[in-house]
């Protein structure tokens, strides 16, 4: 039996999907935003699923100017721009209750910075904002998948189980409350699919996530 790639697949996917999401959050949609977004579904076809399909008909060349319709969208749903024009911005403190703010955005920070990837937030403010979140997911996959390739068993363990603690202390407790609330403050499909998927990758990968996960093998 010879090793031919000792990576976990999933990681690699983990990675790739956690970082693409996480560009909705702090993205504007732009023209060239929606541009890139079209390259990324053309020859998905079948594959869609029904929020990938929601996504794709609200950026479909038969749709003139998405721009005009997803820039108030993104705006009045991520940027907290006024507490009455729409739903408070994306910090996991904010869907956590208040008097958890302070200790809720400590602790995001301090499993960042335990990880050795402290410094995240860059132009989202706080830590605790659900972009940081997921490219720190993200880069806690990468981090998985590389040891597996390296042949750090016990590396690429420790950082699956970096993975299964942020979601089941951080991300998992607030995600889905922010799908629902996204859902009855969007006035058009898009954003709440995005959100959807979000929450629906967040919960699936945490459900195949295995410390014990053997690296891959071929005979």
């Amino acid at each position: 039996m010879s090793t031919v790639s000792r990576h976990n697949p999933d990681a690699a996917e983990r990675a790739k999907g956690w970082w693409f999401l996480a560009r909705f959050y702090d993205t504007r949609p732009d023209n060239a935003f929606i541009a890139e977004l079209r390259s990324a579904f053309v020859g998905a076809g079948e594959a869609l699923g029904a929020d990938e399909l929601a996504l794709w008909r609200c950026i479909d060349a038969g749709n003139p100017a998405p721009e005009d319709d997803l820039l108030p969208e993104y705006t009045r749903l991520f940027r907290g721009i006024a507490e009455h024009y729409g739903p408070p911005p994306p910090y996991e403190s904010l869907y956590r209750g208040a008097t958890a703010m302070g200790d809720v955005a400590m602790a995001v920070a301090k499993s960042y910075a335990a990880s050795g990837l402290d410094g995240l937030a860059g132009d989202n403010g706080p830590p605790d904002h659900l972009a940081t979140e997921l490219r720190f997911l993200s880069l806690l996959s990468h981090r998985e998948m590389a040891a597996w390739d390296a042949g750090d068993d016990d590396g690429a363990r420790q950082a699956l189980r970096q993975q299964r603690a942020f979601l089941d202390h951080h991300l998992l407790t607030w995600l889905p409350d922010y799908a629902d609330t996204i859902a009855g403050a969007a006035r058009s499909p898009f954003y709440p699919a995005v959100v959807r998927l979000t929450a629906g990758l967040a919960t699936d990968m945490r459900e195949t996530m295995n410390t014990g996960a053997a690296p891959m093998e071929a005979t």
